[in-house]
């Protein structure tokens, strides 16, 4: 009996383990499957997306951890956030942003904003931001984080986002995708907190996640001056997310 008990214990950690990433791959594929069928670039289908995405957590949280759905929509991050995390979340997204106009007067360009930038921005709020703040921190991180403290579960989410971020390194040119590859590890620390300060809601994370995607996507700038702005935003949005750490930390610990 007692020669079992460790076999048995790994046992359930692997299922568990298992589960997890069973879970991960049925979100994250309809997530990217869908946003690849339908061209949704620029957000076009963003809300169509999102609510895919959320029924596809809903299930998963459903069949593989038992959870009704009401549960299930409170433990993917859709519960009241604290109004901590959203101030920061708006002040983080205000300095971001703040960023363009800057970078357009020391470059001597000139930034205009698309034609229909509005929508623009509201598809990559509810694709970029809320679709995948459920992938990430609602379901990833969440789960990682009950039997982790918050770095090394932060650190766990980052690995699977090597894997999904490596696809970028043939799309797109190399110190563009490897610039994009650093923003998305750097920041899923600020985002995990940013979820952590908000009692466990994707809200305050969306919105800087959905900043730092949809910046350069509802603005027009000139062509020769497309990769300095994208690599000076990438530095930007690695950088500026870190301020959520100057919030009190007692909330997170409480998770801890």
């Amino acid at each position: 009996m007692v020669r079992t008990a460790p076999a048995d214990g790994r046992t359930r950690s692997m299922i568990e383990t298992a589960k997890l990433v069973a879970g991960f791959a049925i979100i994250y594929l309809v997530l990217d499957r869908s946003a690849t069928w339908t061209r949704s670039a620029y957000g076009e289908y963003g809300l169509l997306i999102c609510v895919l995405v959320i029924a596809a957590g809903l299930l998963v949280e459903r069949w593989l951890f038992g959870r009704a759905p009401h549960r299930a929509f409170r433990a993917l991050g859709f519960g009241q956030p604290g109004e901590q995390s959203l101030l920061a979340a708006g002040l983080i997204s205000l300095v971001l942003l703040a960023a363009l106009p800057l970078f357009a007067i020391m470059s001597g360009q000139t930034l205009t904003l698309r034609s229909g930038w509005l929508w623009i921005a509201l598809g990559v709020l509810a694709q970029g931001g809320i679709a995948e703040e459920v992938l990430w921190r609602g379901y990833l991180f969440r789960h990682l984080r009950t039997s982790s403290g918050f770095w090394r579960a932060a650190a766990g989410a980052m690995l699977f986002m090597v894997l999904q971020h490596m696809l970028l390194l043939w799309s797109l040119p190399l110190p563009v995708a490897l610039a994009a590859l650093i923003v998305a590890l750097l920041s899923s620390f600020p985002l995990a907190y940013l979820f952590e300060v908000g009692g466990g809601t994707i809200w305050g994370a969306a919105l800087v996640h959905a900043v730092i995607q949809g910046g350069l996507k509802v603005a027009v700038v000139p062509e020769e001056a497309a990769l300095l702005l994208q690599l000076s935003w990438m530095t930007v949005s690695v950088a500026v997310p870190y301020l959520v750490f100057l919030l009190p930390r007692s909330r997170a610990e409480e998770r801890a």
